[in-house]
């Protein structure tokens, strides 16, 4: 058989640990301890419906010297249940549901006490200052309403971005390790999430792609009629090194002769180099940025033949050369301005026009500095010149 050692305090609350574990014996006929035994103990509820239970934690518990320990039970819901235990084994079985004689207990359990968030460690830089795309860690502490910790709490909370006045829209707040895309209660959008320890959840890994400023938000979901919420302080994302270059704008289509019949075919609105890191952010300060080489390219949808001058995108050899050599050939086919400044991290191009017809163009934006070329380049989309 077993008794129970240490119940359950008689009242709990809600997506919080059990304060006090059940700890059973389990005896043999005789009253006495069973040291040797194996057979694992199982508790459940009045309330379990199968896909509806309102458990929380591992409910087995592997005996150890006689006693079965249970270590993170709880419940999700206020409900009053009545707590019962199996053991199932070939040497002896009880089920506390059908023998009156053995361990059961009831508990009442009541709404989360939880009521605030307190802002913990946010960012983990003083200056509230992150770098696009590097990891940095959150904390928060879940409280009830005389301001103490709620240490045992299981609540999950909810981490998501709000985009401020100075933020972009196109922002995404990414998690490491441990993290997983969550949803519960009320909740209008998945977000990641992470259990809280000692009253406080701890996120880490955190990064957020886009520069400008941003908040995050805290969430927690008792059941679906109680949500708590907290607003953190803001952080500022500022773009990280530069590491690519891309291009403002799609090339529009372009045609030859548009005023008198043959002259080159106008880019317009005309393109620019961007210098950003890498999620896309501009670059605007630093060093010296030098300066982008515009090279045409074609990538072979049209099946017009290509004149000597113009390399095929996917020749490494050609599309690679040195700098003088690609000044030759975008001259070639390219009228205006090739060669334009970094300033701010964006090299304008803004008289620049193509005297050859085709329908599979690329532009190639090299970086240079002074005619010593960096491994540096960004590839537009296909455009085309009638």
């Amino acid at each position: 058989g077993i008794d129970g050692l240490a119940p359950p305090p008689p009242n709990s609350i809600e997506r919080e640990v059990l304060l006090a574990q059940p700890a059973l014996r389990l005896l043999d006929a005789s009253g006495n301890l069973v040291m040797d035994a194996t057979a694992e103990v199982y508790v459940y509820s009045n309330q379990d419906t199968g896909s509806s239970d309102f458990w929380m934690g591992n409910r087995y518990a592997t005996p150890v010297q006689g006693w079965a320990n249970f270590t993170d039970l709880g419940f999700s819901d206020s409900l009053t249940y009545e707590i019962l235990f199996r053991i199932n084994s070939s040497d002896f079985y009880v089920d506390t549901d059908v023998d009156p004689g053995a361990f059961t207990t009831s508990i009442s359990v009541g709404v989360s006490t939880l009521r605030e968030f307190q802002q913990g460690l946010f960012p983990a830089l003083v200056s509230r200052t992150q770098v696009s795309e590097e990891p940095f860690a959150a904390s928060v502490s879940l409280k009830d309403e005389s301001d103490s910790v709620v240490v045992n709490t299981r609540l999950p909370v909810y981490v998501s971005l709000i985009v401020l006045a100075g933020g972009d829209d196109r922002a995404v707040l990414r998690g490491g390790g441990g993290f997983i895309p969550c949803c519960a209660g009320t909740a209008l959008e998945c977000s990641l999430c992470a259990k809280p320890v000692g009253g406080v959840a701890t996120f880490v890994g955190l990064n957020i792609d886009r520069e400008g400023d941003y908040a995050l938000q805290y969430s927690s979901f008792s059941t679906v009629k109680h949500q708590y919420n907290h607003t953190a302080a803001e952080i500022s994302i500022i773009a990280g090194p530069g590491v690519q270059i891309t291009v403002s704008r799609a090339l529009p289509a372009a045609h030859i002769g548009t005023t008198t019949g043959d002259e080159p075919a106008r880019l317009l609105p005309a393109p620019s180099a961007i210098f950003g890191d890498n999620a896309g952010n501009l670059v605007s300060s630093g060093t010296n940025l030098g300066s982008a080489l515009i090279l045409l390219c074609y990538d072979g949808a049209d099946p017009k033949p290509a004149p000597p001058a113009l390399c095929r995108c996917n020749d490494i050899s050609c599309v690679a050369e040195g700098f003088n050599q690609s000044v030759a050939r975008s001259r070639k086919i390219v009228a205006g301005n090739i060669s334009q400044a970094f300033s701010l991290g964006v090299a304008p191009f803004g008289d620049l026009s193509v005297t050859l017809s085709r329908t599979d163009y690329r532009a190639i934006f090299r970086q240079h500095f002074s005619g010593v070329l960096s491994n540096l380049n960004g590839t537009s989309g296909r455009f085309a010149v009638s």
